[in-house]
């Protein structure tokens, strides 16, 4: 903050604050203030913490080897101004233009073969350490092409910095490990090493510089979407296990009213048995009750906005009902429902006896809008497959001959 006292010099007021709550903790400007300090940037000497820089910060415009990132013209000089320096800073990480004061291009793009060929080598390092995906930092270090292990540890330490400024413990993602090698004549030494999860990884990366090495760049961009691909993976078989409850229940629904109309109910004595099932699942809410509940559109079935849990409860109280209609042999829209709403009465004691009243879950995404995404992406999957390479006819016919 600025501040420009009549009788004296301007004066510079970098200020931090107080953490008043939790998400405080996630705050980019201390996070960019810690950076700035790291950097020596001046008006940035106690990072985020509040610091009063009394003296005057000027250069002379004549001077063309000063470097004027976050200065601003006041007279015949420029007045340093962090809040310029911050939003100048960002513009340069962004645009990937200028490191260290020397101008660059981007990086050119990456050859397909280097690509193939570092993923096969973050890959093939990967490991499991007590079920989390870990990468060895000896390992690392020869694949970021780091020559010297202390360059690379230096590395480590302000990625250690960064993760402990967004609130991650530190030992949760760089566990000091040690390896036993080789040194010649059958014995071994140990050496210092370092299991780094995925997150660990990202953070080393990103203190890199991707336009001096390729590896740094692939880097930041592997496990960028690598941190994402597992829970991609987990939430697309989540979509898939709904669809397919979904899928399910359908057909049970259609089973059972088969069975029903066998034995004197049409459909809509069906639809009332249906409702009123609901309203023993639901705690006595029927299907129009949880559907204004859920906000479902006018026209829509109440189980495609239902969560995975409530679609297959429902379908196991409906397998139940058309099992004891058969095995009961019963006939009539009343024994019928009544057998029907003792069954989601069971369903539900279940439940709830476990803590989930189905009432109270939260509506889930529409489930024809997740079939339609998984179609596409099966779709997009198969759209021009990688091949085999082959040799044509006639040079296979020459390298036998």
């Amino acid at each position: 903050m600025l501040k420009s006292p009549s009788d004296g010099p301007r004066h510079l007021e970098p200020t931090g604050c107080n953490k008043v709550r939790a998400g405080c903790k996630h705050r980019y400007a201390e996070t960019m203030a810690r950076r700035l300090q790291a950097m020596v940037a001046a008006g940035y000497e106690n990072g985020f913490e509040f610091t009063r820089v009394t003296q005057i910060l000027t250069l002379k415009r004549s001077d063309p080897t000063a470097d004027t990132s976050g200065f601003e013209a006041e007279g015949d000089g420029l007045v340093y101004n962090p809040s310029l320096f911050f939003k100048k800073f960002v513009l340069k990480q962004k645009t990937n233009c200028i490191f260290a004061g020397k101008k660059n291009t981007t990086p050119p793009a990456m050859k397909k073969d280097l690509i193939i060929e570092l993923f096969e080598k973050f890959e093939a390092a990967c490991y499991r350490m007590e079920g989390t995906e870990c990468w060895s930092a000896r390992e690392l270090q020869t694949i970021l092409g780091y020559a010297k292990w202390d360059n690379f540890v230096n590395a480590i330490e302000k990625a250690k910095d960064a993760c402990e400024g967004a609130g991650e413990r530190i030992q949760d993602h760089f566990a000091d490990v040690g390896k036993m090698v080789e040194i010649g004549s059958g014995t071994q030494r140990r050496v210092e090493d370092m299991a780094l999860t995925r997150y660990a990884c990202y953070l080393i990366a990103q203190n890199g510089d991707p336009t001096k090495k390729p590896e740094i760049a692939f880097a930041q961009t592997y496990f960028a979407v690598q941190t994402r691909r597992q829970e991609l993976i987990e939430q697309r078989l989540l979509d898939r296990d709904r669809v397919s409850a979904r899928e399910k229940l359908s057909k049970t629904e259609n089973k059972l009213s088969g069975i029903i109309y066998e034995r004197g109910v049409d459909e809509k004595g069906f639809a009332i048995i249906r409702s009123e099932g609901d309203k023993a699942l639901f705690g006595g809410r029927n299907t129009q009750d949880m559907k204004r509940k859920l906000a479902v559109p006018d026209g829509r079935p109440l189980a495609d906005f239902l969560p995975t849990l409530t679609i297959k409860a429902k379908d196991f109280a409906a397998e139940l009902t058309s099992h004891n209609v058969v095995d009961k042999d019963l006939h009539g829209q009343s024994n019928i429902q009544r057998e029907h709403v003792d069954n989601n009465l069971a369903v539900r004691k279940i439940l709830h006896e476990r803590g989930v009243k189905p009432e109270q879950l939260p509506p889930a995404e529409d489930v024809k809008k997740v079939e339609r995404r998984i179609k596409s992406e099966d779709k997009k999957a198969l759209e021009k497959p990688e091949k085999i390479k082959t040799l044509p006819p006639e040079t296979e016919k020459e390298d036998t001959e």
